[in-house]
C-alpha cells in the first residue's frame, strides 16, 4: 500500500503546525527483504514521533531520522520471546510527556522480566586450551562450555541481588561454533548439570558450524586425450 501510494495521512486543518503528531506502526522495521519491511522514509515528514511496534528488541530511546526529521522509539517486547542477541537487551517501558511541540520520554526498566544472557564462543580461537587432535578433547570442550555457563549464572545472580521480583531462574544460551574439525557432544548430559538453575535446561547449548570452503577448480589444468 505504501509503494502504491495508497496510504494517506490527514492533518487537522486548523493551526496545522501547532499539533504534536504521534504515529504508531506495527510492521517490520529491520530489512528482511525487498518489500517485507517499511522504510522510515515512507512515513510523512510532518510527524514528530513514531512509536514502532512488532520488533522485539528494546530500542526505546528516541532516535532522530535526519532525513524525515522525526524521532523513532522502538519499545520492543516486554518479555523474552526468543533466545537471540536482540532479546538480551534490558527491557524498558517509556513514560512519554508532551507539552506543545516538545516531548520527553522517560525510560523505566522492567523489574519482573526473566533475565536472559547469551554468549558466543568459537572453539578454534582457543588453541592453547584444546585442539581437535587432542585425546579427550570432547571432555575439555565440555568443561570449557560449563565454565562459560557458570560465568553467566554468576552475572545473573549479581544483577538479581536486591530485587526479589526478578524470577529466580534465568534464561541461558551459549552458542558454540565448532568449525575446524571439532565434534559436538551430548547436550542432554551437559544440560542435566543446570536443570535446577536455569529456566531453559533443554536448550542451553546451540552448536553452529561454518561451511568448509570447497576446493576451487579454478587454476587447475585438465588434460584431454
Amino acid at each position: 500500500m505504501f509503494i502504491n501510494n495508497q496510504v494517506t495521512m490527514l492533518r487537522p486543518r486548523e493551526d496545522e503546525d501547532g499539533w504534536f503528531n504521534l504515529f504508531v506502526i506495527h510492521q517490520n522495521r529491520s530489512k528482511h527483504g525487498a518489500t517485507n519491511y517499511i522504510p522510515e522514509q515512507f512515513l510523512d515528514d510532518f510527524l514528530d514521533l513514531v512509536v514502532w511496534g512488532h520488533e522485539h528488541e528494546c530500542k526505546i530511546a528516541p532516535v532522530r531520522n535526519e532525513q524525515q526529521l522525526f524521532y523513532v522509539t522502538q519499545p520492543g517486547s516486554s518479555v523474552i520471546t526468543s533466545l537471540s542477541p536482540g532479546e538480551a537487551v534490558k527491557k524498558h517501558i517509556g513514560l512519554l510527556r508532551v507539552k506543545g511541540k516538545k516531548m520527553n520520554l522517560q525510560k523505566i526498566p522492567l523489574q519482573t522480566v526473566r533475565q536472559f544472557f547469551i554468549q558466543d564462543v568459537t572453539l578454534s580461537e582457543h588453541p592453547d586450551l584444546f585442539s581437535p587432535e587432542q585425546p579427550n578433547v570432547m571432555l575439555k570442550v565440555m568443561a570449557f562450555c560449563q565454565e562459560k555457563v557458570e560465568e553467566m549464572l554468576e552475572e545473573a545472580e549479581r544483577q538479581r541481588l536486591g530485587n526479589p521480583l526478578t524470577p529466580e531462574k534465568p534464561l541461558i544460551r551459549l552458542r558454540v561454533d565448532y568449525s575446524g574439525g571439532f565434534e559436538v557432544f551430548n547436550t542432554m548430559r551437559f544440560c542435566q548439570k543446570f536443570v535446577d538453575r536455569v529456566a531453559n535446561p533443554k536448550d542451553i547449548l546451540h552448536f553452529i558450524r561454518h561451511r568448509e570452503a570447497k576446493d576451487s577448480l579454478k587454476g587447475k589444468s585438465h588434460t584431454s586425450s
